[in-house]
C-alpha cells in the first residue's frame, strides 16, 4: 500500500468513528449516550481492523500510527469547556447550575458521561448511612467526600489537588474507592498504584480517565522519580506517556488522584512544595457493621440505583460549591493531618518539634547534627540538610547562636543563648 492510501485509510477511520482531540487526548462521539467517550491507543488499532479487516498487520499498524499522528497534530481538535456533564437521564449545566434534557444544541458538546441518574428527589438511606459511618458523623468530612467525587466528574482538575484517605485497616477506605469507581464506571477509572506511576508504561492507563484510585499505598519512601510524576499529574502539567511498541508522547492528563493508605508515605524532599496540593481525609471510624458481615457490600451499593443516584446528585451539588468558592472545604481533622505530612516530609520540622531550646543549649553543633541524622535514619528519611543549614534553622527557631569556644582544652562550636 502506498503512502497516499495509508493517509486516506487513516482519515477514513478518524471520520467514520467521529474521533476528535482534546488537549492531546482522543475522544469518539457515542450516539448511544450522546456524549464523547475516551479513545485509547488500542481502540485506534481496533477501529482500523474493523474498517479494513483484510489489511495486513504491518500495514494496519502503519495506518494506525498515521491516524494517531494526525490526531496529535491537532487537525481534529475540539473545544472542551467542561461545562456539561451527561447523566443517564439528563445533561447537567455547571454554569446554569441545573439539569436539562439533551437536545440538538448540545450535540457534540458533552465530553463527560456519568452512567447513573441525577435526581434531587431520590434519597438513599443506605448510602447516606455509609457516608456518615466512614466519616464518623463529621459533616465537614462528608462534604469533602462529596466534593471529591464531584470534582472527578468534572474531568477538569484545574484546582490541582490530590486526595489521600488515611486510616487503619477496615475503616472503609477501600469500600469507598470501590463505590466511587462503580458509580463513575470502569471506562472512566484507572487503578494504577502510586508507586507504579513512574514505571515505563505506568501512565499508559490514565489518558481518558477522570479518576485514578490507588488502594493500599504502602508506608514507604517515594523517590524523586515517583514524586516528580505525581507532582506533574496533580499540577495538570504535561507528562510523557509511553505505550508498548509505540513512541511516547507528551500530554496533560485530566485525572484526579485518589489514594488510600494506613499512613502517609515519606516523599522526596522536592515534594515539600506540593504539600498545599494534598488534601488528606482521616478514616478513623469503626467499620460499618454491614460491611463486616457482607464482603459484597460495595458491589451491592453500586448495583443499587437509588444509592448511586443519591451519591451522584449530592456530589454534583457539592462540587458546584467548590467551583463557586474556588477551593475545597477542609475539615479540622484534615488540617491536623496536613501538619503531620509537613513534618514527615520535612525532617528538620519533625526533629525540632520534639525538643525545646534547653535540649540544644551548650551542646556541640556537630553532635546535634549527628543526632539529627540518627533521627532521620530511624524514620527512613534520607535528608540533604547540611550541618550549616541545620545550625541556622535551630538558631532561628530557639533564639540561639552558634559560637566557637574552648571547653576542657577542646575547641568546638556550641549552641548558646543570645
Amino acid at each position: 500500500m502506498n503512502g497516499l492510501n495509508i493517509v486516506n485509510c487513516a482519515l477514513t477511520v478518524i471520520e467514520r468513528n467521529g474521533i476528535v482531540t482534546v488537549d492531546g487526548l482522543f475522544h469518539r462521539y457515542d450516539t448511544a449516550i450522546n456524549a464523547y467517550v475516551p479513545v485509547g491507543i488500542d481502540d485506534m488499532q481496533a477501529y482500523v481492523t474493523e474498517a479494513f479487516p483484510t489489511m495486513y498487520g504491518s500495514i494496519s499498524k502503519n495506518v494506525t500510527d498515521y491516524a494517531i499522528s494526525v490526531l496529535k497534530r491537532g487537525d481534529f481538535e475540539a473545544e472542551y469547556s467542561g461545562r456539561y456533564i451527561r447523566f443517564a437521564n439528563c445533561v447537567f449545566d455547571t454554569v446554569e447550575k441545573k439539569a436539562r434534557e439533551f437536545d440538538k444544541d448540545l450535540y457534540k458538546k458533552v465530553f463527560t458521561y456519568v452512567p447513573c441518574h441525577y435526581d434531587e428527589d431520590v434519597h438513599s438511606e443506605v448510602m447516606e448511612k455509609a457516608i456518615k459511618v466512614w466519616t464518623g458523623n463529621d459533616t465537614e468530612k462528608e462534604e469533602l467526600l462529596y466534593q471529591i467525587v464531584g470534582y472527578a466528574m468534572l474531568h477538569r482538575p484545574t484546582l490541582r489537588k490530590a486526595f489521600f484517605l488515611v486510616g487503619p485497616k477496615r475503616s472503609g477506605k477501600s469500600t469507598f474507592l470501590k463505590v466511587v469507581s462503580g458509580m463513575l464506571g470502569k471506562n472512566q477509572v484507572s487503578s494504577v498504584r502510586f508507586e507504579s506511576l513512574a514505571d515505563r508504561f505506568g501512565l499508559s492507563e490514565l489518558p481518558g480517565k477522570c479518576l485514578n484510585v490507588s488502594p493500599d499505598l504502602p508506608a514507604v519512601n517515594l523517590g524523586p522519580k515517583e514524586t516528580s510524576i505525581i507532582r506533574s499529574l496533580i499540577s495538570y502539567e504535561n507528562v510523557s506517556v509511553e505505550y508498548k511498541y509505540r513512541t511516547s508522547f507528551s500530554v496533560r492528563i485530566p485525572v484526579v488522584l485518589l489514594c488510600a493508605c494506613n499512613e502517609m508515605p515519606v516523599m522526596d524532599d522536592k515534594f515539600a512544595a506540593m504539600v498545599d496540593r494534598i488534601i488528606p481525609i482521616s478514616f478513623d471510624a469503626e467499620f460499618v457493621q454491614a460491611e463486616n458481615d457482607d464482603p459484597d457490600f460495595a458491589e451491592k451499593l453500586v448495583r443499587d440505583q437509588d444509592a448511586m443516584t443519591y451519591l451522584a446528585t449530592k456530589s454534583m451539588n457539592a462540587v458546584l460549591r467548590v467551583l463557586e468558592r474556588g477551593e475545597f472545604s477542609i475539615p479540622a481533622s484534615s488540617i491536623n493531618l496536613i501538619k503531620e505530612i509537613d513534618e514527615k516530609n520535612n525532617p528538620e520540622i519533625a526533629f525540632l518539634a520534639e525538643h525545646e531550646a534547653e535540649h540544644f543549649t551548650g551542646r556541640r553543633t556537630v553532635e546535634v547534627f549527628e543526632e539529627f541524622h540518627n533521627f532521620c535514619s530511624t524514620y527512613g528519611i534520607d535528608p540533604d540538610t547540611s550541618q550549616e543549614e541545620l545550625k541556622k534553622i535551630i538558631c532561628a527557631r530557639f533564639g540561639l547562636i552558634a559560637k566557637r569556644n574552648t571547653v576542657n582544652g577542646v575547641k568546638s562550636t556550641r549552641y548558646i543563648l543570645k
